[in-house]
């Protein structure tokens, strides 16, 4: 099934319209047809650079390894592994090589932690003392913080108001008509006269 829209979102951004999903669903197509589900939605995309291994000349960095760095060795183990995959002998040899590596940076990593070990005995400086500390303290002036604040500035609606009391007699403020003076004088001059 092929569907097309004149909004494009699927030419510009690789993702079917709500209005090519609402044709689909009125034609009862159950599930997407695998020609609109574009290589880089899935999970695959991330190692299919190409054939060939990536390496590794101007992606150091002096102050460690980067980012991009790690992703490209991911990215050849990945492709060492697939290409295996299929042969037990050569995931036997895969599996060898990475267990040796494994070794022999273990190996590197207890000798150099006994020289700094060595080291800070001798000179007072531990491996903690060299690692970058990062120190949060507490900002230095007040600072805002979450919620409404206690002095509200916004201006309240009618119905949050308080409703003023009001008399249907006289229409005085702060009194109803049950307790309006001027309503029982008038009360009271009428029983005189009448």
């Amino acid at each position: 099934m092929s569907v097309m829209c004149s909004c494009a979102k699927y030419e510009t951004h690789g993702i079917l319209c709500k209005h090519c999903l609402y044709v689909m669903k009125k034609r009862h197509v159950d599930t997407l047809p695998s020609h609109y589900i574009l290589p880089r939605w899935t999970l695959n995309v991330r190692y299919k650079v190409g054939n060939s291994s990536i390496g590794l000349e101007d992606m150091n960095n002096e102050n460690g390894v980067s980012a991009l760095t790690l992703w490209c060795v991911r990215s050849n183990f990945s492709k060492v592994i697939e290409q295996a995959k299929d042969s037990s002998l050569k995931i036997e040899k895969v599996n060898n090589v990475l267990v040796k590596l494994l070794d022999d940076l273990t190996i590197r990593e207890k000798s150099k932690t006994f020289e700094i070990a060595s080291q800070g005995s001798s000179v007072g400086i531990s491996q903690v003392d060299k690692t970058l500390q990062l120190c949060v303290r507490d900002p230095l002036g007040p600072t805002n913080t979450k919620g409404r604040p206690k002095n509200a500035s916004r201006i309240k609606s009618s119905l949050e108001m308080p409703k003023k009391r009001t008399c249907s007699y006289c229409q005085g403020l702060g009194h109803y008509a049950t307790s309006c003076s001027k309503r029982m004088m008038d009360e009271s001059l009428q029983e005189k006269h009448g």
